[in-house]
């Protein structure tokens, strides 16, 4: 069993800066942001460290929820696309 974070957030600050890039990772619209946990191998499914998250529109996030139309292993592609075609967003997220 994966041991659980001591805490979920360590930098709100951090994880707010993420949270606020202006689209979603997968459609690319610029509302309706949530946070996704992509619950990756190795890493506490909760774990707020940004090689676990995603930022997904509702459209998106509701579809991978209830749908199931993504596999973890698209959505984890999606999310290296998007790090590639922005890098200089992701730059100041780096520890």
């Amino acid at each position: 069993m994966i041991p659980k974070p001591p805490k979920r957030i360590n930098d709100k600050e951090l994880l707010s800066r993420f949270a606020t890039r202006p689209w979603c990772q997968i459609c690319g619209r610029p509302d309706s942001l949530h946070i996704h946990h992509l619950k990756i191998k190795g890493v506490h499914p909760r774990a707020d460290v940004i090689e676990n998250l995603m930022r997904l529109c509702y459209r998106c996030h509701d579809q991978y929820h209830s749908e199931a139309k993504w596999t973890l292993q698209q959505l984890i592609d999606f999310k290296t696309v998007d790090e590639q075609n922005h890098g200089d967003y992701y730059l100041e997220l780096e520890p």
